[in-house]
């Protein structure tokens, strides 16, 4: 239900959003593609692949890639010793205009 209500919050604020539920495909598709997005947002937790793992191989290939990572099953803790870190974390349940404004301060930077 939140990946739906994202999608659409972004899609009025004038992104072109794909979605994917697993990161591992979200990756192949970032990896091929000729233009990389204005941001990424991610959960933590996924399948084979986790949503730090996601920002460190995006990374790879753009290191300024702006990243915005959700979890409803981790705090902010999980990444402190981590190389790379997302831009921005929300925890969840979160609101509308919480998203909002997160995504905007991202990319508007």
């Amino acid at each position: 239900m939140l990946l739906d209500l994202n999608e659409a919050v972004m899609r009025s604020m004038g992104f072109d959003v794909r979605r994917f539920r697993a990161a591992e495909i979200a990756f192949e598709a970032y990896r091929v593609a000729p233009i990389k997005p204005d941001i990424i947002v991610t959960d933590y937790s996924m399948h084979r692949m986790t949503g730090l793992e996601l920002i460190e191989e995006c990374r790879k290939l753009c290191p300024d890639q702006k990243v915005l990572m959700v979890s409803g099953t981790v705090g902010a803790n999980v990444f402190e010793n981590s190389a790379q870190k997302p831009d921005g974390f929300m925890t969840k349940p979160y609101s509308t205009d919480r998203f909002t404004e997160a995504v905007r301060e991202l990319v508007m930077v």
